[in-house]
């Protein structure tokens, strides 16, 4: 991203959370399409959110901007439910999930418990939009990749930059001031 005048630094957290993350995703694109006096310093996210981060960092890296954004969007446009047997099945999650509501709440499933066919399906998404095999060529050595558990990662907080946290498990992908996304 351009450098600003100002030298305003910002860190993007994204939020994951299901339906939540495919917000994030219209979110994060606004602000990367927009013109805007910060420069983008840092992605991170929870869940969902940190493959937003990801794809968002990685279009960066290659090619810019829009190349984030294409990749948002194309990542989404795959994961909707496009087929009958999709809608379907979503429907009847909807349906299920607003009569549980009723009687007092909706049963919670954490998504380890899931099929591994659902994570097979996620990692062949994210591994046709990502090339992971060219990212040690993309990252620099001043470049840092960290992983957190419950708490932001804060490089200086003397300086102009902040990072915003979640919690639970979120990635944070860094660079040195002297680098640019």
């Amino acid at each position: 991203m351009a450098e600003s005048n100002n030298n305003r630094r910002v860190a993007i957290a994204c939020q994951g959370g299901g339906s939540h993350t495919a917000f994030t995703a219209g979110v994060l694109k606004k602000l990367l399409e927009e013109k805007h006096d910060y420069e983008v310093v840092a992605l991170s996210g929870t869940s969902g959110g940190s493959i937003c981060a990801l794809l968002a960092w990685y279009g960066l890296l290659i090619d810019g901007t829009n190349k984030a954004v294409e990749l948002l969007d194309s990542f989404w446009r795959d994961n909707s439910a496009n087929s009958p047997w999709d809608r379907l099945l979503n429907d009847w999650l909807l349906q299920t999930n607003r009569f549980f509501a009723n009687f007092g709440g909706t049963p919670s499933i954490s998504p380890y418990f899931y099929p591994s066919q659902g994570q097979d399906l996620l990692r062949s998404m994210i591994e046709k939009h990502v090339d992971f095999w060219r990212l040690k060529d993309l990252v620099k050595p001043s470049m840092e990749l960290t992983r957190s558990y419950g708490h932001p990662n804060i490089e200086d907080s003397r300086s102009s930059e902040r990072s915003f946290g979640c919690q639970g498990q979120h990635h944070d992908i860094r660079r040195s001031s002297s680098q640019k996304l």
